[in-house]
């Protein structure tokens, strides 16, 4: 009986705990970036304060519920997008754009979407702001 005890045991905690995880993706709110976003500020630091500069005209992300986008700047480029496990919305165009960023952290603030590079590229603090249109 002690030999069916050491197999199981092990067994029943492995469910237990397995049976109370969640999928990540099921705690991230995805459906709060569905829409149409333009760039409408760019903050950024050189190593010093703050620069913001307000974006006239800028690139629109529009992100559809079905795991796809348009981005739309002088020409339409189209791809998939998805939240990571590590909470990273990642961008994949269906052709080569190049010097754009394809993954960032995100917050949606209302009607403010705030794009950050997931990967070191300021020298500080930098992000785009979008706003829900």
């Amino acid at each position: 009986m002690s030999a069916l005890f050491r197999i199981l045991i092990p067994l029943l905690l492995f469910a237990i705990s397995y049976s109370s995880c969640t999928d990540i993706e099921d705690n991230i709110n995805t459906d709060s970036i569905i829409g149409e976003w333009q760039h409408t500020q760019r903050v950024f630091s050189a190593g010093g304060d703050l620069i913001v500069e307000d974006v006239i005209g800028g690139e629109v992300y529009r992100i559809d519920g079905d795991g796809t986008f348009t981005y739309i700047f002088e020409e339409e480029f189209t791809g998939t997008w998805e939240v990571t496990t590590d909470d990273v919305l990642s961008f994949s165009f269906e052709v080569v754009v190049e010097g754009h960023i394809s993954d960032f952290t995100f917050e949606v603030d209302g009607d403010d979407l705030i794009l950050k590079p997931a990967f070191v590229f300021c020298t500080e603090e930098c992000f785009n702001k979008y706003e829900r249109r």
